[in-house]
């Protein structure tokens, strides 16, 4: 390595900066990837289980204003237990866009390592 020019050790350290970017956004696509296909796995659930459990909760709502309507008038039992159901799928929507951030799904393995890489290459520039 002593009887090597400047010029030739220049073209080598682009050409490794240069392999590592691109391993590096093989690695960010092969990460996004791999997040991308959980989530679709996750919703393909969420839609099964959905579309089950929408019976089900209509019913339990009927039966919900019924029991409501011994106590009062059917149309305000029914807005009352309405209301209430709203509320529920308030909260489910908020905890499901929390969990659903940019944050979440970003490469953060890839994230990493290019910081890592990064740090390397400052301490040997210098």
């Amino acid at each position: 390595m002593g009887d090597r020019s400047l010029p030739e050790l220049m073209r080598d350290l682009i050409e490794q900066v240069g392999n590592l970017v691109r391993d590096e956004v093989r690695l960010a696509r092969a990460e996004t990837s791999e997040k991308l296909n959980i989530v679709k796995a996750a919703a393909g659930l969420l839609a099964g289980a959905l579309a089950f459990a929408i019976g089900g909760i209509v019913i339990v709502l009927f039966a919900a204003a019924a029991a409501l309507g011994q106590y009062m008038d059917a149309w305000l039992a029914s807005l009352i237990v309405g209301v209430a159901a709203l509320a529920v799928a308030a909260i489910l929507v908020s905890v499901a866009k929390s969990q659903m951030t940019a944050r979440e799904l970003a490469p953060s393995r890839t994230a990493q390592s290019v910081r890592t890489d990064a740090q390397f290459l400052k301490e040997k520039v210098q």
